[in-house]
């Protein structure tokens, strides 16, 4: 009786094992789906959209992002609650919902990124270049995966 009972648990615990390892097998790789770059001149501002897929849904804390606009580079490192600040601006990296139906899977996430300006101080991709960009450069990097995406550049009045 006692060995059929460690039988049957040990099956258990296998089958909940190997069921758990199914479920994390899909795994998308890292990469950006769409994203959107507006450049207010009146205001100088920078406002950066992007959607893209991460290959897990780890703690974002160390995570690199950044833009690159006309030889303008700004770059966030992302604390463990995905948001990020500095003297030219702030991101925030929000997880959306698994891709695969499983937790441990592939989850979209929504990049935000808000580089400062005002109408007297342009941002730093104002004063990067005299040309107008067609444009911006985005960057992401986490866990050893990294990508980049090169994002329609929109000015705007």
């Amino acid at each position: 009786m006692k060995q059929s009972f460690v039988a049957a648990l040990a099956l258990v615990l296998v089958g909940s094992v190997l069921h758990l390892a199914l479920a994390a097998r899909h795994v998308d790789p890292l990469t950006f789906t769409d994203a959107k770059v507006i450049y207010s001149q009146s205001t100088g501002r920078t406002t950066v959209i992007a959607n893209l897929v991460v290959p897990r849904a780890d703690p974002t804390n160390g995570t690199n992002v950044g833009i690159a606009i006309n030889g303008g580079t700004v770059l966030f490192i992302l604390n463990g609650k995905g948001q990020a600040k500095s003297a030219d601006g702030s991101a925030s990296l929000k997880l959306g919902i698994a891709t695969c139906g499983c937790p441990d899977g592939s989850h979209s996430a929504i990049l935000t990124l808000n580089i400062k300006g005002t109408k007297s101080a342009q941002s730093v991709f104002a004063k990067s270049s005299a040309s107008t960009p067609t444009t911006a450069t985005l960057y992401f990097s986490s866990t050893g995966d990294e990508t980049s995406y090169d994002a329609q550049f929109t000015p705007r009045k």
